[in-house]
C-alpha cells in the first residue's frame, strides 16, 4: 500500500528512490523488516472509469400549508412500500430510492388577487393608449405636423422620406417616446453640424447641403409595438424595426446600415441595477 502510494506521488524513478528510502526506514522500526517497495509507473489502465449516470428520481411536490395536520409525504412513502412491494415487476422502478416527496408553495390568495388586477389594468391601459394616441397633436399650427395630426403618438417605427427631386432616399427608425420628440432631434441633427453624424439620415443631409442640393423630408408612421418591460425577453420595437429593416434591405436607396441589425436594445438599460 505505501509502495502504491509512492508511484502515484512519484513523477520519475529518481523521485521514487530519493522517496523509498524515508519510508522504508521508518517501516523498518515499525516492526515491518520485509517492505520491498518497486518502481511502477501507473499507465492508466488500472483506473476504473467513475460512474456518471444519474439516477432518476420521480418527484411528488404536494402543496404545503399550515393548516394540514396529516403527514402527507410519510403516508405517501407507506403507500409506495405498500403497493410496490420487492415482489412487484415495478419495484425497480418505482422504490423509496426513486420516488421522492417535497413540499412546494403556491402562490396565496394576496398575491393571485395582485396578479389578476395587474392583468386586467394593463388590458385598460393598453385600449385607453390605442385610442388615444392616434389624436394627439399639441402643434401650434396643425397643418404643419410632420405626422399628419399625429404627433405625440407614443413606440412607433417610422419612416423618412428624403427627396431630392431626381431621387428618393428612405430611413427607417423607431422611438419608445413621443414621435414629436424624436422630431425634434432629428431637426437638430439636420440643423447643427456638431449633431451631423447622429444618423445615417443626417449624414446624408448634410453632403446634400454641402452640394448646395434641396431636399424634403416627409415623414410616416410604418408600424407600432410595445415598449420593452421588465422581465421581457425581446423589445418588440427593436424587433420591429429591425424587422422593417430586413424588409427594405434589397433597396439601394436605404439609408440604414447593416449594423444596425445587431445593435442592442437600448430600452433594457433603465431596468439594470
Amino acid at each position: 500500500m505505501i509502495s502504491r502510494r509512492i508511484n502515484s506521488l512519484s513523477s520519475s524513478r529518481d523521485a521514487f528512490d530519493a522517496a523509498k528510502g524515508y519510508y522504508g526506514d521508518a517501516l523498518s522500526q515499525s516492526g515491518y523488516p520485509n517492505n520491498s517497495m518497486e518502481y511502477a509507473p501507473d499507465d492508466g489502465s488500472a483506473r476504473k472509469s467513475k460512474r456518471t449516470r444519474k439516477r432518476k428520481i420521480l418527484w411528488f411536490n404536494p402543496p404545503f400549508s399550515t393548516t394540514v395536520e396529516s403527514q402527507v409525504s410519510h403516508k405517501f412513502l407507506c403507500l409506495v412500500d405498500k403497493h410496490f412491494p420487492r415482489t412487484h415487476k415495478l419495484h425497480k422502478i418505482i422504490n423509496r430510492n426513486t420516488v421522492k416527496v417535497s413540499y412546494s408553495c403556491m402562490a396565496n390568495v394576496e398575491a393571485v388577487i395582485k396578479s389578476h388586477n395587474k392583468k386586467l389594468l394593463q388590458k385598460r391601459n393598453e385600449q385607453v393608449q390605442t385610442t388615444t394616441r392616434d389624436t394627439g397633436c399639441n402643434c401650434r399650427v396643425k397643418e404643419s405636423c410632420p405626422m399628419n395630426g399625429k404627433c405625440l403618438t407614443k413606440a412607433v417605427v417610422y419612416k423618412a422620406t428624403l427627396d431630392t427631386g431626381s431621387q428618393s432616399f428612405s430611413y427607417i427608425g423607431m422611438t419608445e417616446g413621443t414621435f414629436k420628440k424624436r422630431f425634434n432631434g432629428h431637426e437638430s441633427s439636420f440643423r447643427l453640424e456638431k449633431y451631423k453624424g447622429a444618423t445615417k439620415l443626417s449624414e446624408k443631409i448634410w453632403s446634400l447641403k454641402e452640394r448646395g442640393q434641396d431636399y424634403r423630408v416627409s415623414w410616416s408612421i410604418v408600424r407600432r409595438g410595445h415598449p420593452y418591460r421588465n422581465g421581457q425577453k425581446n423589445c418588440d420595437l427593436c424587433t420591429s424595426e429591425k424587422l422593417e429593416i430586413l424588409l427594405r434591405s434589397h433597396d439601394p436607396n436605404l439609408l440604414n446600415s447593416r449594423s444596425e441589425m445587431l445593435a442592442k436594445c437600448r430600452h433594457k438599460r433603465k431596468f439594470l441595477l
